[in-house]
């Protein structure tokens, strides 16, 4: 039996926190504080590397999970380049860890 990501499920994870989601894609959401706009979560699910079964000559999707990463935009004062993105915390494994960690975020 396969389970699916919360990512595969396409579920809008923002219920009940203070942001919203800004983007749905295919490969990722973005979640984008409402305090802060400078300061998103981008979710997507992560799947293994394929598994080789000798005993039934084919391959198994591996195994998937969901991972969070939290982005800010800082602003530089340079008119070439007018910001910078930095991840800040990467690969976290639940949407409320994310959202912890982008509330403690100030630009």
């Amino acid at each position: 039996m396969a389970f699916k990501t919360l990512f595969e499920t396409g579920n809008d994870l923002s219920e009940g926190f203070d942001c919203y989601r800004r983007l749905k894609d295919c490969s990722f959401d973005v979640y984008e504080m409402s305090a802060n706009p400078n300061v998103t979560i981008k979710h997507r699910a992560i799947r293994h590397k394929p598994e080789w079964s000798d005993e039934h000559n084919c391959y198994f999707a591996g195994v998937a999970y969901d991972s969070f990463n939290v982005w800010v935009r800082k602003s530089t004062g340079d008119k070439i380049q007018p910001s910078i993105d930095s991840c800040v915390a990467e690969n976290v494994s639940s949407f409320e860890e994310a959202y912890y960690i982008a509330q403690t975020m100030t630009v």
